[in-house]
């Protein structure tokens, strides 16, 4: 009776440590394949930063960018460089869109502008962190003969259509957006406003703000 006893303990104990070491070895071949697919998707959005960052794929970017921009609106756009800065802020150089008649309607020549995420992510709040602006021409127009202004078809371009547009419930009043826009540098602005319906001829010419 008492042998009996000893074999039933003997084998559930070896029983139990066989499923320890079952258990250990499963658990090492989890985590080593959790640690390679972590470990990949490192990998992979570091080669995405890298990437991003890197002259080819900036210019892939601008280019990509530039497409888009003329065959939605079919002006003539151009861009000398448009990148991410070491400090993550979005830099613009050269920026020029021509109206309908291919005359200028703006030109930029430097903008540089960061966006601070934290205030994004927690509350939706949008906090402009850096926003320089050097060199914008602008030349807005509404002749007697066309009745609308010369930047009417970007309007058109981007305006919803009625397949895109849904009917939606009222929903409640949503709270105001938050937007704070510090520290800001203007500099090299020159804006000319005519209406020749109305009659106005106004003009900005600003050096530093």
């Amino acid at each position: 009776m008492l042998l009996g006893l000893y074999d039933l303990k003997v084998k559930f104990r070896n029983r139990h440590i066989l499923l320890t070491v079952i258990i250990k070895r499963y658990l090492i071949k989890f985590l080593k394949i959790t640690g390679i697919v972590l470990g990949s998707i490192l990998i992979l959005l570091l080669a995405l930063i890298l990437f991003i960052r890197s002259p080819l794929g900036q210019g892939i970017i601008m280019d990509k960018a530039v497409t888009y921009l003329q065959d939605k609106t079919g002006a003539d756009i151009g861009i000398q460089r448009l990148f991410i800065t070491f400090s993550g802020n979005i830099y613009l150089e050269d920026f020029y869109i021509s109206d309908v008649k291919g005359d200028t309607l703006l030109y930029s020549n430097e903008l540089e502008a960061g966006l601070a995420l934290v205030p994004l992510i927690q509350d939706g709040a949008i906090h402009v962190s850096k926003f320089d602006w050097e060199g914008l021409t602008v030349r807005v127009k509404k002749t007697e003969e066309s009745g609308t202004y010369n930047f009417q078809y970007l309007i058109d371009a981007f305006a919803p259509t009625s397949e895109d547009t849904v009917d939606t419930a009222p929903t409640e009043e949503s709270s105001p957006l938050n937007i704070s826009l510090s520290p800001v540098k203007l500099k090299d602005f020159d804006i000319e406003y005519l209406d020749e319906v109305m009659g106005i001829d106004a003009s900005l010419k600003m050096g530093d703000f």
